[in-house]
Order: structure tokens, then C-alpha cells, then sequence
């Protein structure tokens, strides 16, 4: 036989040597709340008191964030209105895709809710600041 087919066919076995399927592995099924003695993953729900002070707000809770943090996020009523400066807005005078420093023609939007969370720069006295994301 020739060299170039030994190595052809010593190629061939070492690829298929590699086709076998893995070991089965069996993972243990998670244990129930009342026999684990883990302490429960992620945040708290809010209380009843918390719930009703976020209702009174006009707000609602929901997760926010990487971590899903329980938060009582209130709708601002001039989200997405065009602005100049923060104090033409309940939350903060957001804008994105603008270079930052100053530009006194630049305009953004009313931050939508009192959660920081997105992308974004703010404007404000006609200074943009570098965008940054929030989360």
C-alpha cells in the first residue's frame, strides 16, 4: 500500500474516532422549595404595601434590569416629547446617535419612564453627554 493512502486512511480513522456520541450524563432533577435548604434565586416580590404605594403613583412593578429587580416603574406624561434641556422634561432630556459637547440646535426626547435603563445620551443647556447604557 502506498504511504499517501496509509495516511489518507489513518486520517479517515482518527476523523471518525470522533464521531462517537457523548456519555450520557444524568443531572439531578431540582429539588422542591420544601426540601431544598437554598434560599430562593432571584429578588422578593414587592409587599402588599409596596404594591399599593407604586399603584397610588400611577405606576406598575415589573423587573427591570439585568438582575430583574422588582421596581415600580411610573410612566412620565411627557415621554418622548422633543426637548432642549431636562427642565423640559419630568425624567431627563435623553438623545441618541449625536455626538457629544455642545450644539445648541440638538434635540431629544422626554425620558418615557423614571427607570434609567437603554442607551443613551442626555442633553441639557445644549451639552449632550457621551451616550452610555444603563441596565
Amino acid at each position: 500500500m502506498k504511504l499517501r493512502h496509509r495516511i489518507g486512511f489513518a486520517v479517515l480513522g482518527l476523523a471518525l474516532a470522533g464521531c462517537t456520541a457523548p456519555a450520557k450524563t444524568s443531572i439531578p432533577a431540582p429539588s422542591s422549595p420544601e426540601t431544598s435548604s437554598e434560599a430562593p434565586v432571584g429578588p422578593p416580590p414587592p409587599t402588599a404595601a409596596e404594591q399599593a404605594e407604586c399603584d397610588e403613583q400611577g405606576g406598575e412593578v415589573k423587573r427591570v434590569g439585568l438582575m430583574g429587580a422588582y421596581a415600580c416603574v411610573i410612566p412620565y406624561t411627557d415621554a418622548g416629547k422633543v426637548c432642549a434641556n431636562d427642565s423640559d422634561c419630568e425624567g431627563a432630556c435623553w438623545i441618541s446617535g449625536h455626538p457629544a459637547g455642545p450644539d445648541p440646535k440638538a434635540r431629544g426626547t422626554c425620558q418615557p419612564t423614571n427607570m434609567p435603563f437603554g442607551c443613551y445620551g442626555t442633553l441639557d443647556k445644549a451639552v449632550v453627554t457621551p451616550e452610555m447604557c444603563a441596565d
